[in-house]
């Protein structure tokens, strides 16, 4: 038995001269590809991904791997590997291409956390990324340099953000971008004239979509950041305070404390309040008649206010006059461009109208909520 170990010992270790051992087998071919991939790997990410020879006289530098060269099969050894040859050299070239087409064109590669960057005493640490569009997500963990995009970049995605919404109006993509714009802004600690732009830009938005409460939102960050940095559309934005106040019934008192004498005097500013009395009032001629000088985009929140005046006159209207109101008293009084239209505002309040005699029916409406 020992005879026939030592004679087959003998045999594989003649084997092994000229040729790398057990690679004819399937499995450990594979296995030595793996190997040599992974330590590829690790010279690309040391930055050594293609080597050169020195132009010297010395001796032929190599690059050694693990080989199978043992009895069992096993990995073991170090076959060397010349960076001089051809083969390998073109190999390798081919693989730095590869990996240079590769290259990320949104975050980079910086793993360093923003707190991890301030750690050196620096103040002012900016992201790396140049990704113009970002999905949404909230945080769960420490942002890092490589997701997170720096001022210059951050102002090309919201001129980006603009251009895409004058052409297609999608708030829900709009918002998305918008709202990882702010996150941006906030984990590097930017309050400057960008995060002013970025709110107002996405109130204005969110405004014209209808959305109040992304609105309210953007608003009470303006009035954190308008104090301190100053510039901006601050008499716009107070007349939208003043509106949004007006629609809630509540706080349009501390609205008022927060202007200044030069500000109140603003013709805006002075339209809002006469806004802001006409619905008080319940008054829709007074108020239909202030959309006439409405500035910028405050017919969107007059819209609100106009519901409501709407709705209180309905509700009025049941009360005291019976049997019936004409459509066309209610079309003239509440501004509405037909009786048709009118009449299914009616109906969509619950109010029964008799739509061959033009007629808003108020007795069987008493007994029916407005919605």
């Amino acid at each position: 038995m020992k005879a026939k170990k030592v004679k087959k010992a003998a045999k594989k270790d003649s084997s092994c001269k000229g040729k790398n051992p057990g690679l004819d087998n399937p499995a450990k071919q594979v296995l030595v590809r793996k190997l040599e991939k992974a330590l590829a790997l690790v010279e690309d990410t040391q930055g050594s991904s293609v080597w050169e020879p020195p132009a010297t006289s010395a001796p032929t530098a190599v690059l050694t791997r693990k080989g199978a060269c043992s009895g069992d099969g096993g990995i073991s050894g170090k076959a060397a590997v010349s960076a001089s040859n051809p083969h390998e050299r073109a190999r390798r070239v081919e693989r730095q291409a590869r990996f240079d087409a590769g290259l990320p064109t949104g975050p980079s590669q910086d793993g360093r956390t923003l707190r991890e960057a301030r750690a050196g005493g620096r103040q002012e640490v900016f992201g790396s990324s140049n990704a113009l569009e970002k999905e949404y997500l909230r945080l769960t963990a420490l942002p890092t340099v490589g997701a997170v995009r720096p001022p210059p970049v951050l102002e090309q995605a919201l001129a980006r953000v603009k251009q895409r919404w004058l052409a297609h109006a999608d708030y829900g993509a709009a918002c998305e971008q918008l709202k990882a714009i702010r996150q941006d802004l906030t984990v590097q600690h930017i309050r400057g004239p960008l995060a002013v732009a970025v709110y107002e830009t996405h109130a204005r938005i969110a405004l014209e979509a209808g959305d109040l409460a992304e609105f309210n939102g953007c608003q009470a960050m303006l009035k954190e950041l308008y104090p301190a940095q100053g510039g901006g559309s601050r008499v716009e934005f107070a007349v939208y305070g003043l509106l949004y106040a007006a629609l809630l019934q509540r706080h349009l008192a501390s609205e008022l404390r927060g202007l200044s004498a030069a500000m109140l005097a603003e013709p805006a500013v002075q339209h809002a309040l006469q806004v802001c009395n006409a619905a008080r009032a319940g008054d829709a001629m007074e108020l239909l008649r202030q959309y006439v000088d409405a500035p910028r985009m405050t017919p969107y929140l007059m819209d609100h206010l106009l519901e409501r005046v709407r709705k209180r006159w309905l509700a009025a209207a049941q009360a005291a006059f019976a049997p019936a109101v004409p459509l066309g008293m209610l079309t003239a009084q509440l501004g509405f461009e037909s009786d048709a239209e009118a009449a299914n505002w009616c109906e969509a309040k619950r109010a029964a109208v008799d739509r061959g005699n033009g007629l808003l029916v108020t007795q069987p409406s008493k007994s029916r909520r407005v919605q």
